[in-house]
């Protein structure tokens, strides 16, 4: 994994962490709990992320940030009710027969990163770069 790709899955699952990201980690299903940043690799200098994580019996465990592929969802499994719904909580300017395109007032883009991030959405892409992992329809209802 390049450094950019772990730059940017450390920064898509810190914004997730806390809406229960489901991720796997060594083909199970687990919830992520925590990121450790501080560690770091003294054989070449390299920081390295751990992620703390709840296996499937409940019990905690962590391993490296490198192992671990969160299960997200494809923009375009995103249903027209759920659509509604986001620009409703994002507090979109949608008016179909004007504005064939929402618009976002900047004040409220962070309403709609958290809506996405809470259902589990790829909004950055992760799915066709190969660092997250398509989730089941079932995973985040």
């Amino acid at each position: 994994m390049e450094q950019e790709e772990k730059q940017l899955l450390l920064t898509d699952l810190c914004a997730r962490l806390p809406y229960g990201l489901k991720i796997c980690v060594g083909g199970y299903i687990c919830t992520l709990l925590d990121i450790d940043t501080e560690m770091g690799d003294k054989l070449n200098g390299e920081t390295f992320h751990t992620v703390g994580f709840n296996k499937p019996d409940g019990k905690y465990n962590f391993c490296a940030m490198a192992e671990v592929k969160p299960y997200l969802r494809p923009m375009s499994s995103m249903t027209e009710e759920e659509k509604k719904d986001w620009y409703r909580q994002s507090k979109v300017d949608y008016d179909c027969e004007f504005k064939p395109e929402p618009t976002l007032p900047m004040e409220h883009c962070h309403l709609s990163v958290d809506w996405l991030n809470k259902k589990g959405f790829d909004y950055r892409g992760l799915i066709p770069m190969g660092l997250a992992l398509e989730a089941k329809e079932w995973l985040y209802n």
